[in-house]
């Protein structure tokens, strides 16, 4: 709540800062515009400076229109983000389940196999994919003993 408050507020004073700047610019071109008419001067030179206001006015609107637009993709992309997050430990939290049924029937397996200690752990050591010369360098023991277990 409070980050969507702050998001609020910042987006808010975006807005305002561009209010603000336009305002500036519109009274610092009408008090040029005031200089110039009292002044006497020609009216080429008050046709590009009014030229001027106008394109500077439309580029602030336009990264105004740019800043609202990137906004509102980075909130996008903080959406998605926090889905992906969610799934993520969902399916984190789901592999960590299946890992301790495995567990769980793999050691029932063993013991109604009546596997010793010993075989139990070349057992386990062979489904991770060792090899018997692996297990035994693993055991320090001969590679003869570990196919027996």
């Amino acid at each position: 709540m409070l980050l969507y408050l702050k998001t609020l507020f910042e987006e808010q004073l975006d807005k305002l800062l561009l209010f603000l700047i336009i305002i500036i610019l519109l009274v610092v071109t009408l008090l040029d515009f005031a200089v110039d008419i009292s002044s006497g001067s020609n009216l080429k030179s008050m046709q590009i400076e009014l030229g001027l206001f106008v394109v500077a006015t439309l580029s602030i609107w336009w990264l105004g229109y740019s800043i609202k637009r990137n906004q509102a993709k980075l909130q996008s992309i903080k959406q998605q983000l926090g889905k992906a997050q969610q799934l993520g430990a969902q399916l984190s939290h789901e592999q960590n389940q299946r890992r301790q049924t495995f567990s769980t029937l793999l050691i029932k397996q063993f013991t109604e196999w009546q596997l010793s200690t010993s075989e139990q752990e070349v057992a386990l050591l062979l489904l991770k994919g060792f090899s018997t010369k692996e297990i035994a360098q693993l055991r320090t023991s001969s590679d003869i003993t570990v196919r027996q277990q």
